[in-house]
């Protein structure tokens, strides 16, 4: 690992980011819509090597292909991603329903024009982290349809973000098995929906609507 560095990133106005790695060879990563998903199309083997010994990042600048603003959904909630990132440049937390983003912010005592300084992103970014750690821990990525962002913004209507970014893991761990069912109905009631959804679409290219 001591042969390899890490320099910044070289950004260009395309649709890839392009990064340097041990003797200024050249990475190309491809970013797609969901911003989560990167695809290593120069350099796989070296990445595969920095998993290897245990890297969990690397450090570099992204350029993002945005899509044409649509009414779809994923295009929808990804454009309030990028709102949202733009005020505080975080890219780890995801929802599956529309208007949660702004609906962070507010939680956080924040407003859509407010960048958040470096001891906020680090108060949020460890508070996620525990919270994170907790609902995986009781089985959260077994709820079809609710996101760790999902469940973490519920969470947030209950208990102030204010105290809860200062409660410790055990106390986060035993408020998550008070509300537990709350995640559990989220669950419930995101997979009836999309099922009415696909229905009604069903309906619609056959012909008929169902009442």
């Amino acid at each position: 690992m001591n042969n390899y560095y890490i320099d910044h990133a070289t950004t260009t106005d395309t649709s890839h980011v392009t990064f340097k790695l041990h003797n200024h060879d050249e990475y190309e990563i491809y970013m797609f819509l969901d911003g989560d998903s990167y695809y290593v199309v120069e350099g796989n083997k070296r990445v595969s090597v920095l998993k290897f010994f245990g890297a969990t990042t690397i450090l570099a600048d992204v350029t993002r292909k945005v899509p044409k603003r649509s009414d779809d959904p994923e295009n929808r909630i990804y454009y309030e991603y990028m709102d949202f990132y733009a005020l505080t440049q975080i890219n780890y937390i995801r929802f599956s329903k529309i208007g949660s983003y702004a609906k962070l912010l507010t939680a956080t005592d924040k407003n859509t024009e407010d960048e958040w300084t470096n001891e906020e992103r680090l108060d949020f970014s460890s508070f996620y982290a525990e919270f994170s750690k907790a609902f995986i821990e009781r089985g959260g990525l077994y709820l079809k349809n609710v996101t760790i962002g999902d469940a973490l913004l519920i969470y947030l209507t209950i208990y102030p973000y204010k105290e809860a970014k200062e409660s410790s893991l055990s106390d986060i761990r035993t408020n998550i098995d008070k509300i537990w069912s709350v995640f559990f109905k989220s669950s419930i009631f995101s997979f009836i929906k999309n099922v009415s959804s696909y229905t009604a679409f069903c309906a619609t290219q056959i012909g008929f609507e169902f009442l």
